[in-house]
């Protein structure tokens, strides 16, 4: 005896297949990649690849590794699915991925997968044959912004600075006004004394607002060698009272344009305040101060008595760390932490690796709100 499925069951087993697949697909395009990989687990056929992605956007690499590499077991010589597995590899910080990357370039001479090489090997420590691959990368594409980036600073810091140079300049001929390489170049002149060139680029970085205080000290200084103390005058009142009001030698700097000027008790004063500041750093003792009142939840005296390290002491992490951490407990927006979290990352970035878990996972907690 035969048997036979109705068709109007054939089209709801169909239609419900299908249901799970744009449930899924509609879960990504809101963010909710959690609950779009279940939906997607829930297809009698998978989308492996689309589980992937979407375990790479909630930050679980090994399971999108695991995934990916179930697809190669079916499809070794997929280039896309290949190149996605050696960058989920590359953010796991695991070797293997110089080893696909490697086998990559063999099959597509492409300047991302030269770049990414590159980078895997830079994580390595393994400085010439990052250097060796972003060549390459700039050899198929010389205007490819991530290897220019890369090679320039990299190369920059090994006080190769013609080669950074010629690289740089490449760029900036056709990218007049992008701002990283601009600081890049910038910074290569000053090294090299050749203030009139780094003035160049520091205002133009400046005009654009997206600064900090080392370019503008640095600007600040190359207006002093080059005599132009009124502009020097200008950078260093803003350092002083926009971000680091007890450095002496902005104050020390900046009398010395005063005296040049000929506006001697101005001078005096500055070098005076400079002397002072010399004469007491009490970064410690203020710390100990800070964290003492925050155990006993008088924050304001603890902020305070933080601000005042950071004002001796700009790099000083742990107080750093604090202050946002007492805003964090007082309940600071969401997306204002989230900045000054991320800001402190990039900033500390020789922290111990618990902090930045513990720093990494607060940011996703705060994401998620």
């Amino acid at each position: 005896m035969k048997y036979f499925i109705p068709l109007y069951v054939l089209t709801n087993v169909i239609q419900l297949v299908a249901q799970n697949k744009i449930s899924g697909d509609s879960l990504v395009s809101i963010g909710q990649y959690q609950k779009a990989i279940v939906e997607y687990q829930k297809e009698k056929q998978p989308n492996l690849y689309k589980i992937a992605k979407a375990f790479e956007a909630i930050d679980n690499y090994d399971e999108a590794i695991l995934y990916y590499e179930k697809i190669r077991e079916k499809d070794t010589l997929n280039l896309k699915v290949n190149f996605q597995y050696a960058l989920a590899l590359l953010y796991n910080n695991e070797n293997k991925a110089s080893q696909i990357l490697e086998q990559l370039v063999t099959k597509d001479k492409n300047e991302s997968y030269y770049y990414y090489l590159g980078l895997s090997y830079e994580k390595q420590k393994n400085f010439t044959k990052a250097i060796e691959n972003w060549r390459a990368s700039l050899e198929l594409n010389p205007l490819y912004f991530k290897s220019v980036y890369k090679l320039s600073l990299l190369l920059a810091n090994m006080q190769q600075f013609d080669a950074s140079l010629t690289i740089a300049d490449t760029f900036l001929n056709s990218n007049p006004n992008n701002i990283d390489i601009l600081k890049i170049r910038g910074q290569i002149y000053y090294a090299q004394k050749k203030y009139r060139n780094c003035i160049k680029d520091f205002e133009k970085v400046v005009a654009k607002n997206t600064t900090d205080e080392n370019i503008i000290e640095k600007l600040a200084q190359a207006y002093l060698n080059t005599k132009d103390y009124k502009k020097a005058i200008l950078l260093f009142t803003d350092l002083i009272d926009n971000y680091n009001s007890e450095n002496a030698n902005y104050y020390l700097n900046r009398g010395k344009c005063y005296g040049f000027l000929y506006e001697i008790e101005k001078a005096e004063e500055d070098i005076s305040t400079s002397i002072e500041l010399r004469t007491y750093n009490f970064d410690n003792e203020y710390f100990y101060l800070g964290f003492f009142y925050q155990q006993l939840e008088e924050y304001e005296k603890a902020m305070t008595y933080y601000k005042k390290v950071l004002n001796i002491n700009g790099n000083h992490a742990k107080a750093a760390y604090q202050i946002i951490a007492i805003k964090d407990y007082l309940g600071q927006s969401s997306s204002i932490l989230i900045k000054e979290y991320q800001e402190y990352l990039e900033k500390f970035q020789n922290i111990s690796n618990q902090r930045k878990q513990l720093i990494t996972n607060r940011i996703t907690q705060l994401q998620e709100k």
